[in-house]
Order: C-alpha cells, then sequence, then structure tokens
C-alpha cells in the first residue's frame, strides 16, 4: 500500500503539517489516518530514515492520538467555560464569596468588597463568621445549615456587618456545591 491509501490528508495538508511541525521544531506530524475497516483516526507519525540492505527508506511509528485529541478540545471547551463564568463572577452587581465546606472563604468578587469594604486579602483564608453582626442565635444557624445539608440551598435575610462597623440586613442565597 502507498501511505496515500492511508493518509487521508491531501498533498498541500501533508505540506502544511510538514511545516507546522518544522515551525514549533517537533520530530512528529498530525496526520488523519484511515483503519481497514473505514475508520479515522488522529495519529501522531515520527519518522526517521534508516538504511536497509544498502537501500536508503523511512521508517515511521504511528500513535494513535484520537483520544488525546478528544480531551484537548474538552480541556480547551472547559477553559472557555471557566474564562465566561469568571466574567460573570467579575461582573455580577450581588456580592458573591466561595467558602469551602467549614465556611473559609476562598474567593470574592469586586462587589462583595464594595458592599462589605473588605478586601479580598482582608477576608480570604478566614470564617465567613468575620462578617457576622451577632444577631442571630444558635438557633437560626443551626436551621439554616440543616436546610443546606439536606436541600443544598437555603434563602433568607441575614444581618451582617460591614468593615466598617455598621450593621446591615442583607437577602442571601446559599447554594452547596
Amino acid at each position: 500500500m502507498k501511505i496515500s491509501n492511508i493518509n487521508t490528508l491531501i498533498h498541500e495538508q501533508v505540506l502544511l503539517e510538514m511545516q507546522t511541525a518544522k515551525n514549533q521544531q517537533r520530530k512528529y506530524f498530525n496526520f488523519l489516518h484511515r483503519l481497514a475497516n473505514g475508520d479515522i483516526r488522529n495519529v501522531r507519525v515520527a519518522s526517521g530514515s534508516i538504511t536497509l540492505d544498502g537501500r536508503e527508506m523511512l521508517l515511521s511509528t504511528v500513535q494513535d492520538v484520537t483520544t488525546e485529541k478528544l480531551l484537548e478540545v474538552l480541556r480547551r471547551k472547559d477553559e472557555e467555560r471557566m474564562r465566561e463564568a469568571m466574567v460573570v463572577f467579575n461582573a455580577s452587581s450581588q456580592g458573591i464569596m466561595t467558602t469551602d465546606d467549614k465556611g473559609e472563604i476562598i474567593s470574592i468578587n469586586p462587589a462583595f468588597s464594595a458592599i462589605t469594604g473588605y478586601a479580598a486579602d482582608e477576608v480570604i483564608g478566614h470564617n465567613s463568621s468575620k462578617l457576622s453582626s451577632s444577631r442571630h442565635d444558635d438557633a437560626f444557624y443551626q436551621a439554616m445549615w440543616s436546610s443546606l445539608n439536606t436541600d443544598h440551598h437555603w434563602k433568607g435575610e441575614i444581618w451582617n456587618r460591614r468593615k466598617s462597623g455598621e450593621v446591615y440586613p442583607q437577602d442571601v442565597s446559599i447554594s452547596a456545591v
């Protein structure tokens, strides 16, 4: 067989991939190969010349990287979603903070700082109880945590304290993820 029976790329695409490999200074090429059953696979081909019985020949190793390519596509999509989520997080007019399961603050958005007066470095790593106004009793927090543990969500009003010491009411929605 000739390589053109296996490699599905047209000659110009092969040359383009070879030029790309040269520009990136890599010793392999990325091609689409057709299997005997007709399936198409992404493959990585590494080639080098050898001499066999006095004849100069090309020895190539072919590795199926179809799954690797798929994972790369999925990784790029996940990164794009993460960038979009960060844009929403940072642009929201609602104050947002994320905590771990012990209530330690992991991140805040700019609206949180505008509302509370706390900069990120003043609250990240601290427990969210830092904002507590002491207006709620233990039963209030037990009911809130019970709802979070059961329904993974709680919504209601909490009186919190700004950095300035001012106590203020907040309409809060908490989701456990």
